[in-house]
């Protein structure tokens, strides 16, 4: 399953960058990854982990993230298992000719897991909370 949203965001690159990598300022803007807490690092980089929670269900879900690439102003891959499904997040930013910033969530889900629930995984909700993280990055950066 493939979940992809993007937002533009009237911002200079590196302040929406510093934004979305500072996981500090995450307990300030991000309504929807909650619970944060990391393992040393205050910054998204290659081999930083960080724990959270989301609320796909009506119950928050927690889960362990590994950020395996990390180029500066542009891209942030991470990856985490739950429970047999294994996702790959992949957040890029694209300068825009007339000023400001797209930002492009690709996620990407897999495994056992999902070969069996199908259909039944939420896809419309993890849409809606994705455009939710976006919407909160550009309130906090514009």
């Amino acid at each position: 399953m493939d979940v992809d949203v993007a937002i533009d965001i009237a911002a200079p690159v590196e302040r929406v960058w510093e934004a979305f990598t500072d996981l500090h300022s995450w307990r300030q803007w991000n309504s929807v990854l909650r619970h944060i807490s990391t393992t040393g690092a205050s910054h998204l980089a290659e081999g930083a982990e960080f724990r959270c929670s989301i609320r796909v269900f009506p119950f928050p879900t927690f889960f362990d993230v590994a950020v395996v690439e990390v180029v500066p102003y542009r891209r942030v891959v991470w990856v985490s298992d739950w429970l047999g499904i294994r996702a790959r997040h992949q957040f890029v930013c694209s300068p825009q000719a007339e000023g400001g910033v797209r930002v492009t969530s690709r996620e990407r889900f897999a495994g056992r897991t999902m070969a069996i629930m199908g259909p039944l995984f939420p896809a419309w909700r993890i849409r809606q909370l994705t455009l939710a993280l976006l919407r909160d990055l550009k309130a906090a950066v514009e």
